[in-house]
């Protein structure tokens, strides 16, 4: 579910799943013992059970790869942060500019009206270079 409210990825996961991606992106392979032990040393103390269920989530999801080492599971992000963030975002949008019934040219307008000049640069690079790609097929 799509949270416009929440900060960053939090938008898209939840705020436990959304921890723990930021410890494994940051961390590499982690089990998630040690993931309990950051979470603990942070101030969010939650149980192995917790952490493994979650992290066992996020593998289904496709985000997280799980590896037994020796006897241990080992999990390791499947994509990099910042690839994760574009296509989350580009998934939405393109999502969102598909649909008649939540985009429509006069909602563009409207939104054109909220947003800051950075956002509408982004946005006009965003869409010359889609037009660059659509006119070489």
């Amino acid at each position: 579910m799509l949270r416009l409210s929440a900060p960053g990825i939090k938008k898209v996961l939840g705020d436990l799943e959304a921890h723990i991606m930021e410890i494994v992106w940051r961390e590499g392979d982690v089990t998630a013992r040690e993931v309990t032990d950051i979470l603990d040393r942070a101030g969010h103390p939650l149980s192995f059970n917790s952490v493994m269920t979650v992290m066992k989530r996020l593998e289904k999801k496709g985000i997280l790869d799980k590896r037994k080492k020796k006897g241990v599971y080992f999990f390791s992000p499947v994509i990099g942060r910042e690839d994760f963030c574009t296509r989350v975002a580009s998934s939405v949008l393109a999502s969102l500019l598909k649909d008649p019934f939540l985009f429509s040219p006069a909602l563009f307008a409207d939104l054109s009206e909220e947003l800051d000049s950075q956002s509408l640069s982004v946005l006009k690079d965003f869409i010359r270079k889609a037009n660059q790609r659509n006119a070489k097929r």
